[in-house]
């Protein structure tokens, strides 16, 4: 049978366990001492919180065929009666805290590429739900914990944190059931943001300011799209020299699909620079892979050419913009970037209207005899 202890009996009356505690003693709400403790029954608890416990030594009052105290009722009243929902499922949700949420969803989401980042941002949080249990977590909580643990964070920043907490309290609600209902978790208006590319110039310059190092990797990322992880951990057994391809796997891939990358001259040239440098890695730093390595020295790069607010992966925005201006399509740019949705290509859609001015012209035929004015070609 089950039972509750004082203090989760406290947490679903909400009230002070002195209270409940002086009450029990007199017999007038449910629960027994065993050893320091007090025990109460789940059934009797539900029955308290309805109005419908019979206190020891009380005789129970005869109410239109329900058996009731007014006594009762009054302290239900008093604490803030649960609604039926929460009655009917008084046996079977106990007390969860943040800690246990953050921990369950950590272990179902380990297969998620973003992973890392929701053990960092759940790691931010923690402190600020430490003392909070989960059924008492409320937006404006949620909104108070994220500008605590990101202050100096943008609009967009503090989304991600509040699409985390959001998905998190959404699952321990609809498919843990571990609290009654999620807080609405309303995300921050964000601005549209223009992608940041350079121009070919731009490029040369800023590869002749990069150390000698990086070089062949920003020549990679140019060339080729890949990502900041793929391009500083390509290994030789991802590449076929005679085919002139490479291959990133889908536990590389942030969409989680395998992805066949065609290498161009300058890629080929890039790579063939690196033999014999390292049996496994393609780009190494002083006998160790890039991986793990800082930004900074190509910071320093696009501070020394010029080139502002402009990060690595800004070299991927370069190189799609580079190939819808050239007249590539979005399909192909789809299935070369490797994203998982043509929503993420059609960022870079505005770059190439010219490509698009052809199709236009198969209007002018239905619309010949439309008007009297003298008829101006496009060239």
């Amino acid at each position: 049978m089950k039972t509750y202890s004082l203090n989760e009996a406290v947490a679903l009356l909400r009230c002070h366990p002195e209270t409940l505690r002086t009450l029990s003693k007199q017999g007038i709400a449910p629960g027994r001492k065993v050893g320091r403790g007090y025990v109460i029954l789940a059934s009797d608890l539900a029955a308290y919180i309805r109005g419908e416990y019979v206190p020891r030594g009380q005789a129970a009052v005869e109410s239109e065929g329900t058996t009731t105290c007014p006594s009762i009722n009054q302290k239900a009243v008093s604490f803030g009666t649960l609604t039926s929902r929460r009655v009917s499922r008084l046996d079977e949700r106990p007390v969860r805290t943040f800690d246990e949420a953050a921990l369950r969803w950590l272990k179902e989401q380990a297969h998620k590429s973003s992973i890392k980042g929701d053990e960092s941002k759940n790691r931010r949080l923690r402190p600020f739900f430490t003392q909070v249990k989960l059924h008492k977590i409320t937006s404006d909580l949620c909104k108070d914990a994220i500008f605590k643990a990101a202050p100096s964070a943008g609009k967009a920043t503090h989304n991600r944190y509040l699409a985390l907490l959001r998905a998190l309290l959404r699952k321990a609600e609809q498919e843990w059931g571990w609290i009654e209902k999620a807080p609405h978790l309303k995300l921050f208006h964000e601005a549209t943001c223009r992608i940041r590319w350079i121009t070919q110039e731009e490029a040369q310059k800023l590869i002749s300011y990069l150390p000698k190092h990086l070089v062949p990797v920003v020549q990679i990322a140019l060339s080729t799209g890949l990502r900041r992880s793929n391009a500083y951990g390509l290994r030789w057994s991802q590449i076929n020299l005679e085919r002139k391809t490479a291959w990133i796997h889908p536990d590389q891939a942030k969409a989680r699909r395998a992805i066949g990358v065609p290498l161009n001259n300058v890629a080929m040239d890039a790579i063939l620079s690196q033999q014999g440098k390292d049996r496994e890695f393609v780009f190494t730093f002083r006998g160790k892979p890039l991986t793990g390595v800082s930004d900074s020295a190509f910071k320093k790069a696009c501070k020394l050419a010029g080139i502002h607010n402009f990060r690595f992966h800004d070299l991927r925005h370069t190189w799609a913009s580079w190939l819808i201006q050239s007249g590539v399509g979005l399909a192909e740019l789809q299935k070369l970037g490797g994203w998982g949705s043509i929503s993420m290509v059609m960022r870079y859609a505005h770059r190439a209207p010219d490509h698009l001015r052809k199709h236009t012209h198969h209007i002018d035929s239905l619309m010949a005899n439309f008007s009297h004015t003298k008829k101006m070609y496009l060239r």
